[in-house]
């Protein structure tokens, strides 16, 4: 019974000091309810444009974003990085798009960079093909510019052929089967290739790449993100050997095609069947279109296509100075 009664006793004495008049205020504080980490990582850098990653996509793919601190109505832009590179590859245009006012997203497909995957050997272009629609899905990209690099640039044509797009920006593009077939190229079947396909590139092509001398710890710091860009055998494989099949009749949106050497029969023959607009960059090489020398005019020509309402049907050449 004593127990009982000091229990009811500390409870009266602990409500009557709630009571007391006081200046303190004990109300709880209210928290803004809390954004993604993604979005509270964003960084604003001095020229107003804002850099953050996330995630989207049925398997969580890695995207890096960047915006304009203002809002925007033009049209965003998906990049889709090539076979042994990742979003990392896209920066210098990233940037210079959302200077101008562009909302720009680049996605890391399974095995490269942060997006995980534990069976690269079993990937298809299919998978590829189903996390690109499901990313677009996921961040509500229905209006968007698509463009891809190198095999990305193959998997652009064939996301725009089954799903559509306002513009397709192709990037120096692997070509399709059809294509290999009427500049009647050659390709062995049975050539090796491995379950899993890397690229550890040696201190010349990177400084093929960058324009510039890269040795000692420059090389290794810039090494980094090759070293986590699996491939899958099977994909490498359908794209370099086999050939994939890309129905260009059902690509219907307006085509800018940037390329490094103007006699390019694959190219040539690309930019004729899609009546893209296609730029020839005399000076860069494969590597040096988005990173190097070429990375600044190529990104401005784009960014003056896109501001002329993307014309059709015609061929530049510009040449780069180093």
């Amino acid at each position: 019974m004593a127990r009982k009664t000091a229990s009811r006793s500390s409870r009266t004495t602990r409500t009557a000091y709630k009571a007391r008049p006081s200046t303190k205020s004990y109300a709880p504080k209210r928290y803004a309810k809390k954004k993604p980490a993604s979005k509270i990582a964003g960084v604003t850098v001095p020229d107003g444009v804002i850099h953050y990653t996330t995630t989207a996509g049925r398997n969580n793919l890695h995207i890096e974003v960047m915006r304009p601190a203002w809002r925007t109505q033009k049209l965003p832009i998906l990049f889709i990085h090539g076979a042994f590179d990742s979003s990392w590859i896209y920066r210098t245009p990233m940037k210079m798009l959302a200077k101008s006012g562009r909302r720009v997203y680049a996605v890391n497909l399974r095995g490269y960079s942060y997006s995980k995957c534990y069976n690269v050997a079993h990937l298809d272009i299919k998978d590829h093909l189903a996390d690109i629609a499901s990313v677009r899905k996921d961040l509500k990209l229905h209006k968007v510019i698509v463009a891809g690099y190198s095999s990305g640039g193959l998997f652009a044509q064939k996301h725009v052929e089954s799903c559509g797009a306002n513009g397709l920006v192709l990037y120096d593009p692997s070509h399709s089967k059809e294509i290999s077939n009427a500049i009647g190229e050659k390709r062995n079947p049975r050539e090796h290739v491995n379950a899993v396909e890397m690229f550890i590139p040696d201190e010349s092509v990177l400084t093929e790449m960058f324009g510039r001398p890269i040795r000692g710890r420059e090389y290794q710091t810039l090494l980094q993100p090759f070293k986590y860009c699996k491939m899958s055998g099977k994909v490498w494989k359908n794209i370099e050997i086999l050939g994939v099949p890309v129905n260009f009749n059902k690509i219907r949106c307006p085509v800018m095609i940037v390329d490094v050497g103007h006699d390019d029969d694959p190219t040539k023959t690309m930019a004729k069947w899609l009546n893209a607009a296609r730029y020839s960059f005399e000076g860069c090489s494969h590597g040096s279109i988005l990173v190097g020398p070429g990375a600044v005019p190529t990104t401005k020509a784009v960014m003056s296509w896109i501001a002329s309402r993307m014309p059709q049907g015609f061929h530049r050449v510009i040449k780069v100075r180093h």
